[in-house]
């Protein structure tokens, strides 16, 4: 294979080898096979949690696991686990399939769901997201996109979001604000912003749900303010 395909091996020889001399997905075989197979459950799940949640110190790889870890001790001599300079723990991205594939469906979803609330706290969106599209999960992705409104009102990073909305053929109501705050942003013209945070308010408003009601105003007062539209922003 060209060196393009084995630069992603992290490094470990025996992978670097096997990926030279082995068929495209040898690499995750082994370690599933060599590696996963010699930790026992508690190592297993903490691998996947910093898979999940990475980079991450002790308490968030904790708090998804659900118990006290100290990732150093358990992950000791794991191969593709290291330290970034701010002293916190990775995974390197060749584990993220290997472990998925081999847990439980419950305990994986278990799991995904504690990280997403981790990375939420810690303003990961963009890898919070990521979780929730792994799921399938459109209810996870729709709390992820409220954190990311609530965080960044007056400066959605379109190009974390797009691929979100583009993923999320039935939107929910934070995904409706975050389209029409990316087309206000794109365009600040674009009228359509209006109408679709508009439609949350009026929706979430009659349902009584508070938190998209909330965030859809916030929206929707940014954009009258920008354009000095007192007439648009007084009523809210």
């Amino acid at each position: 294979r060209s060196a393009d395909q084995v630069r992603g091996l992290g490094g470990w020889p025996a992978l670097v080898r096997l990926g030279l001399a082995a068929p495209v997905g040898a690499d995750r075989d082994f370690l599933v096979e060599e590696v996963l197979a010699a930790l026992d459950d508690d190592r297993r799940t903490t691998l996947l949690a910093l898979a999940l949640a990475g980079p991450a110190d002790d308490a968030t790889v904790s708090r998804v696991v659900g118990r006290p870890v100290g990732v150093a001790d358990e992950l000791r001599g794991v191969p593709l686990v290291s330290r970034t300079s701010d002293g916190r723990h990775d995974a390197h991205q060749l584990w993220d399939d290997a472990l998925r594939s081999s847990f439980d469906p419950a305990v994986l979803r278990s799991l995904q769901l504690r990280a997403v609330d981790a990375l939420i706290e810690h303003d990961q969106a963009a890898k919070a997201a990521q979780v929730a599209l792994s799921m399938g999960d459109l209810a996870t992705l729709d709390r992820v996109a409220l954190a990311t409104v609530r965080a960044h009102l007056n400066h959605v990073p379109v190009d974390t979001v797009v691929p979100w909305l583009e993923a999320a053929e039935h939107p929910g109501p934070a995904l409706r604000v975050l389209d029409g705050l990316v087309r206000y942003t794109t365009d600040v013209r674009d009228l359509s912003a209006d109408a679709v945070v508009c439609e949350v308010i009026d929706e979430a408003r009659e349902r009584g749900d508070l938190a998209p009601e909330a965030a859809a105003i916030g929206a929707a007062s940014v954009m009258a303010h920008a354009r000095q539209d007192l007439g648009r922003l007084l009523p809210l």
